[in-house]
């Protein structure tokens, strides 16, 4: 999901250059933010936001299945455990709604390289992974063996 996100995103990714330009991080050669419809820096962002669909495609069913979860967990409902089971069995059965956190945490780290400001990226990670960290600890989602 954060490979996904990253590659997804790499249009937004510019970095500024000595004579003022800026231009993709991954292709130097593009620049960025040209109000010419020939380059290739406005085909690139159509293409990423397009694509950007399939990750929140996925994002929107598991938040429908975390929603269904416990109505089908109470009707015994076996074939949607068959079919679904993969997004749950991680979890403990009342911290399910847990991938959710899992699934955002890695989004948002997906969008850091956005920012341009390397103290920003860091401040934005550790505060991610700090809310990350007391959340899991204080509600314990993963199943022990």
């Amino acid at each position: 999901s954060i490979s996904v996100t990253v590659t997804i995103l790499q249009p937004l990714q510019c970095n500024l250059n000595p004579n003022g330009q800026w231009t993709a991080q991954a292709y130097e050669d593009v620049i960025c933010w040209q109000h010419d419809v020939d380059g290739d820096h406005p085909i690139m962002l159509v293409v990423g936001i397009l694509a950007l669909f399939v990750p929140v495609a996925m994002f929107a069913k598991v938040f429908k299945l975390v929603r269904q979860f416990p109505s089908a967990l109470k009707a015994e409902d076996t074939q949607f455990m068959r079919s679904y089971g993969f997004v749950f069995f991680r979890f403990r059965p009342h911290a399910h709604w847990y991938i959710l956190v899992i699934m955002s945490r890695s989004v948002v780290v997906g969008l850091v390289p956005i920012i341009p400001d390397s103290f920003a990226q860091v401040y934005v990670l550790q505060i991610v992974f700090l809310v990350c960290l007391i959340s899991c600890v204080y509600y314990q989602p993963w199943r022990i063996p």
